[in-house]
């Protein structure tokens, strides 16, 4: 995240836009620890970090409605746990507007970040394996 972060203004604060499921209340549970650990080991003198929270049910539109609404609200990167599917078109909206997504579950083989052009290949990023890597994994253990 670090990297990808954009100073809103001169004293280094940034907007960060979690994208959070209603229904899996373990998921979002996680995310949220996740952006508050980050906020609480950045320097507080410097730099400072605030969280955009929207909550969206299993359907495309609630989705797509919530990550606009974090666009409109200016975040420098959004951290999302939607579906691979969901993803992807999240990712295109996002590399339109130079938004980096972290794609917390993101797991299908088949998206491959990187058919992007070059300036926008570096605005997803998985944090999970593909499937054929945890599929090998389980052949391997057999």
């Amino acid at each position: 995240i670090y990297f990808y972060l954009l100073p809103l203004a001169s004293l280094y604060s940034y907007k960060v836009g979690l994208l959070l499921d209603s229904d899996n209340t373990e998921e979002s549970n996680a995310i949220s620890r996740f952006a508050d650990f980050i906020a609480s080991n950045l320097e507080p003198s410097t730099t400072t970090l605030e969280l955009e929270e929207y909550h969206h049910d299993t359907s495309f539109l609630s989705i797509q409605s919530s990550f606009c609404s974090l666009l409109e609200r200016n975040v420098a990167a959004v951290v999302t746990a939607t579906d691979s599917t969901n993803t992807e078109v999240l990712v295109n909206m996002a590399n339109q507007f130079h938004i980096p997504v972290i794609a917390a579950t993101t797991t299908d083989p088949f998206i491959d970040f990187s058919h992007f052009p070059n300036t926008y290949q570096n605005f997803a990023i998985s944090l999970s394996p593909s499937d054929v890597y945890q599929s090998r994994a389980v052949y391997d253990l057999l």
